[in-house]
This record gives C-alpha cells, structure tokens and sequence, in this order.
C-alpha cells in the first residue's frame, strides 16, 4: 500500500537512501544557485569567493561611532564625506614639482570633511587619531598634512578616538576653529 514506506529495511540500505536523497537535494540547490533562482547567502559568498575583489565597510566601527555624533552636532549646517582622497581636497601648484607634489597627496585620505552646502567648498577636515598615530611614520604623515592643509588655508581638527563622543563637546570644538572668536 506504500511503497516508500519501509518496515524490515536493513539501516545500511537506509542510510543510504537518506544519502542520495541529501546528493540530489544539494545538487538541486546548487542547480538553483548557479541559475541565480536562488541567491547566494552572503556567508557562503564569502566562503565560496570566485571574485577577485570582495566589499569591505568604508568606515570602522569606531568611524562609524563618530561619524553619527558628527552628524547630529552639526545638523544641517554641512555635508558630511568620509574617507575623501587629500588630492581632491588640495592640489599642488603646477610648476616643475606639480607631479611630485601630487604624488605625496594622491595617496592619503582624511577621515571626514565638512563641506558647505551651498557652495561646496571644504569647510574642515577631521582627523581621528587612535593609537597608530602614535607611531613614527604616522607622525610624519600627520604633520606633512596638516603642513599641507595650512598651506592651502584649510583648517585640521585633530580628535583622539573614544568609544563614546558627545555632540555638544564635538560642535563647540568644530565652532572653535570655524567661527575664531575675535580680539
């Protein structure tokens, strides 16, 4: 009355089975995945790599942390980028060191700017120094941007990173250097 159903099956027989029906459902879904009928979960697409190049975060956790607080002290006043190329921000003068020059800045990246939203000009930019700033070659990268920064008459902030940032500290240090106040 049922034949699938089996009473005295032998387990060897038994375990066999359930081992072809797991080979046809695996082939099947590999069949389904390779069709792209059924997405690939992310995890597996890690794990199964076949491309040369994967995404990774543009901001670290700690980034990100900051780059929230950022935004809720300073409203609607700026835009906000992360992560912006120095050499889009400055360029050199073109005289015989422009390609020198350039190339000093072409591979450094600043970790947020504020831009004006009307004009869309750089406002300042904001640096945040973990542990790794203390290092030599750190403090010459630091210190040949910010040389760099002044010379193009853009303003630098310079934040040490915390777990935690308050708002309203954040935009009375941003107001300290954008608006100076007078004599």
């Amino acid at each position: 009355m049922y034949p699938l159903l089996v009473t005295n099956s032998n387990p060897q027989n038994i375990f066999t089975g359930l081992c072809c029906v797991g080979i046809l459902i695996l082939i099947s879904l590999a069949v389904l995945i390779s069709k792209k009928i059924i997405p690939l979960p992310p995890s597996l697409k890690t794990i199964l790599r076949t491309s040369v190049y994967i995404r990774k975060p543009i901001l670290t956790p700690r980034e990100l942390s900051f780059f929230r607080v950022l935004q809720l002290a300073i409203g609607d006043q700026y835009h906000v980028a992360p992560k912006i190329r120095l050499a889009d921000i400055i360029t050199p003068q073109r005289d015989r060191n422009y390609r020198g020059n350039f190339s000093r800045i072409s591979q450094k990246h600043i970790d947020f700017t504020l831009i004006d939203k009307q004009y869309g000009t750089t406002i300042l930019l904001i640096e945040l120094d973990d542990r790794s700033h203390l290092l030599e070659h750190r403090k010459r990268r630091d210190q040949f941007v910010d040389e760099a920064c002044n010379d193009a008459g853009i303003p630098i902030l310079h934040l040490t990173t915390n777990r935690l940032y308050d708002a309203d500290i954040l935009l009375h240090k941003i107001n300290e250097i954008i608006r100076p106040k007078g004599p």
